[in-house]
């Protein structure tokens, strides 16, 4: 799934003067007994002057188990 947001009468009521495009990508999978989830965000900046921009993605995932779950792709962080 793919969310997107650009710029508009609505976010530039918001902040003024940003042209942007912002994508947000959920990919959810099956392998196995494997269930994955994936996110990314992917901004751009449409316009001519500088576009600060900041984000954090928090996932809150139901685990029935969590003796059970496990965190793979980390690499060592």
């Amino acid at each position: 799934m793919v969310l997107a947001l650009r710029n508009s009468e609505a976010t530039e009521k918001i902040w003024p003067g940003n042209e942007f495009e912002l994508e947000y990508r959920i990919t959810l999978a099956h392998d196995g007994s494997i269930n994955t989830l994936e996110t990314e965000m992917f901004v751009e900046n449409t316009g001519s002057t500088p576009l600060h921009f900041t984000c954090a993605l928090h996932n809150y995932i139901a685990v029935s188990h969590i003796d059970q779950a496990k965190i793979h792709g980390l690499g060592g962080q």
